[in-house]
């Protein structure tokens, strides 16, 4: 089973996103598998080369780090190219009402 680790932090540049989400403002996927950070972001999509300390940097940062495991057998419907819309293809799930960074760390904290 594939395990992938999705970064969530407070600190984000956009103005309306502060308004939005109270807590977490931007998430990225680590894939270990590929061995790279992919951070999706309104304008862009950046790839980072993962290294040893990568998980140490984000942490000492203020970014919050959740292993989930990824569903192969799930169905993943077309959704807007978003760092949440990026975090749940990633890791293989279609939840309709899962829109913020905060909304999907709660969504993966129950589970």
């Amino acid at each position: 089973m594939k395990i992938v680790k999705i970064a969530f932090s407070k600190q984000t540049s956009i103005w309306w996103v502060k308004i939005l989400c109270r807590n977490f403002r931007h998430c990225m996927v680590l894939d270990y598998d590929s061995n790279v950070v992919i951070q999706v972001g309104l304008d862009r999509v950046r790839l980072f080369q993962m290294d040893n300390s990568v998980e140490d940097r984000l942490v000492a940062a203020g970014w919050v780090l959740v292993s989930v495991s990824v569903c192969s057998k799930c169905s993943v419907r077309p959704s807007v190219m978003t760092c949440v819309g990026f975090a749940k293809k990633s890791i293989g799930v279609w939840w309709p009402f899962v829109w913020t960074p905060d909304q999907l760390y709660k969504r993966i904290s129950k589970k």
